[in-house]
């Protein structure tokens, strides 16, 4: 008897012991519940950086950052342990002035900011695990954060290998690099700065079909094709085109989107046949035309991108959305399968899964979208959409 209850007594204990082990686990990173001036007090009194994930409702990329990466046990670890974390919505209640403050346009957007409501550090957009917690470690590095190479552009002397980075850091944080590359070009006379080695900035960062630089690649792309190889001089014309038609259709400025066209055909632009079928299709996407905008695609896809994997997959993803007929769904599922011969990963496996399940190919679908499930998981990303998808499927 007395041995039963030396043996039931263990028991409790290491129930006990279990159930505060499961208490003190790491859930996720722990946000605070409290107001944003209580937040700063707080990071100030205890000499501490605050964590802002500066989201909004709507937001997908927001939500699996929430489900995905904040409850990892490695990412909840570290943010707890180093900063006071606070999640936020954009648009909502007190939101709406953090976002106005802190001049936040996209989401999501993380934040470091000091116990005096000074921004050190920020980035935007979806990361893994490990690179999110680079992203707070950054934080900690004085010579790297965001402020940092903000004090140093104003204060230093602006060399290639300077701007490049801060350029790079800025892209991270979506801040536009549009007033930092004109002040830096302005050193040059623009028929000169061909001569420069920061021709690679042009190249990487100029994306305003206005800036000097830029027209002057327009107006004499022929002899930019003897300076650099032509691949480099079509793709900087319809990247940069390409940008302003998106611009144009997505603020619906009809005026600015022909004014852009007439400009191509004006310049006789190597590339304006390309060009007028994508800015077509960047019209109909905005404006939601997803007749025109298949029929469109019907001419552009076969001519220009039936190499480009990424371009077919994106397509491809925006007929499964939007587009009805069997028809074009057949066509998109052509071009996805080119896209996965041509390099194959999730993103396109799962595209392909979701027109197959769309066409009613129950078993296809379903096999694709367990391949794309392996997929991910090789590839260290998250597959709850097509776990979604599997749901639809077996409804079928």
């Amino acid at each position: 008897m007395k041995k039963l209850s030396i043996i039931l007594t263990a028991l409790f204990f290491i129930a006990v012991l279990e159930i505060n082990a499961q208490e003190n686990a790491v859930t996720g990173i722990d946000f605070e519940k409290g107001t944003w001036t209580e937040i700063v007090a707080k990071a100030k009194a205890e000499n501490k950086l605050i964590f802002l994930d500066a989201y909004a409702s709507w937001c997908g990329p927001c939500k699996h950052m929430a489900k995905n990466i904040f409850t990892q046990e490695e990412v909840a670890a570290f943010y707890n342990r180093n900063f006071i974390n606070a999640k936020i919505d954009m648009e909502k209640g007190e939101g709406v002035e953090i976002a106005k403050k802190y001049n936040v346009k996209s989401y999501p957007t993380f934040l470091f900011i000091d116990g005096d409501g000074s921004v050190m550090h920020q980035a935007c957009g979806v990361k893994e695990a490990k690179p999110f917690i680079t992203l707070g470690e950054t934080a900690f590095e004085d010579h790297r954060t965001t402020s940092a190479f903000m004090k140093n552009f104003e204060g230093s002397e602006l060399t290639v290998t300077f701007m490049n980075d801060y350029l790079n850091v800025l892209s991270d944080a979506c801040i536009s690099t549009k007033e930092p590359l004109s002040t830096y070009f302005n050193k040059y006379p623009v028929q000169e700065y061909m001569d420069f080695e920061n021709i690679s900035l042009f190249l990487e960062y100029v994306r305003d079909n206005k800036n000097p630089m830029f027209q002057e690649l327009v107006k004499k792309q022929y002899d930019f094709h003897e300076t650099l190889n032509n691949d480099q001089v079509d793709n900087k014309l319809i990247d940069v085109y390409s940008y302003s038609f998106k611009l144009a259709s997505r603020n619906k400025d009809k005026n600015e989107f022909d004014r852009l066209q007439r400009e191509i055909i004006a310049n006789k632009l190597i590339v304006s046949e390309e060009l007028m079928l994508k800015s077509d299709m960047i019209w109909y996407r905005y404006q939601k035309n997803w007749g025109k905008y298949a029929s469109t695609a019907k001419s552009y896809v076969p001519a220009f991108a039936i190499d480009d994997y990424r371009e077919l997959n994106s397509i491809a993803w925006a007929f499964y959305e939007n587009v009805e007929n069997e028809e074009a769904l057949t066509n998109a599922l052509g071009w996805i399968e080119t896209s996965l011969k041509l390099k194959s990963e999730y993103s396109n496996m799962d595209t392909y899964a979701a027109l197959l399940y769309k066409l009613g190919k129950k078993e296809d679908a379903l096999n694709a979208a367990h391949k794309a499930m392996r997929m991910a998981e090789e590839e260290g990303i998250s597959a709850v959409d097509t776990d979604e998808l599997i749901e639809k499927i077996h409804a079928l």
